[in-house]
């Protein structure tokens, strides 16, 4: 997590690009910063792919050579809580497999549009998560190392093993007043 940290915290430096490119085309910007954020990953020596063949188009898939390790992160421009749940059962129900070493995702919430704070996008959404569909096990508890992430744990559908999801922002808005 400290290298995908890293992605979003490089990433923030060039909003003002970014955000034209959602603007422009949101399919294509949401897969665009998908794509950043595996080239830095790889950069920094996982493997990461986008749009990887996983029961599905999973958006960054990041694997470990000759293990059965596997992290998948869904990424979803923010338009509410109803539409950051579609990223979560994507996560949750179609491309994750739950099994061992496969027991953990990320669910990156992309904002380019609202007069929400990432905080208060990340509270409204951990609130909304006591009624998605994808019952949570454990409460959801702040990570660590990024105020502006949490985790929450889940049973997996499909393997009934605990599946650990990681849910954090990056800030798109670009609208400086100088």
């Amino acid at each position: 997590y400290c290298d995908l940290d890293f992605a979003i915290a490089e990433l923030a430096k060039y909003k003002n690009i970014c955000s034209q490119g959602i603007k422009n085309n949101p399919t294509q910007g949401e897969n665009l910063i998908n794509v950043i954020i595996c080239v830095i990953l790889t950069a920094r020596g996982w493997q990461a792919g986008h749009d990887t063949s996983i029961n599905g188009h999973a958006d960054i898939v990041v694997t470990l050579p000759y293990m059965s390790y596997q992290w998948i992160g869904e990424g979803k421009i923010y338009s509410g809580p109803t539409y950051t749940t579609k990223g979560l059962n994507q996560l949750a129900y179609r491309y994750s497999t739950g099994l061992e070493g496969q027991n953990a995702g990320g669910l990156l919430i992309y904002i380019d549009s609202t007069n929400l704070n990432q905080k208060q996008i990340l509270d409204k959404w951990s609130n909304s998560l006591q009624d998605s569909c994808f019952p949570i096990i454990k409460p959801n508890s702040p990570c660590a190392n990024n105020s502006l992430a949490f985790y929450s744990t889940h049973t997996h559908p499909s393997s009934g093993l605990d599946y650990t999801i990681r849910h954090m922002t990056l800030d798109f808005r670009y609208s400086p007043k100088d």
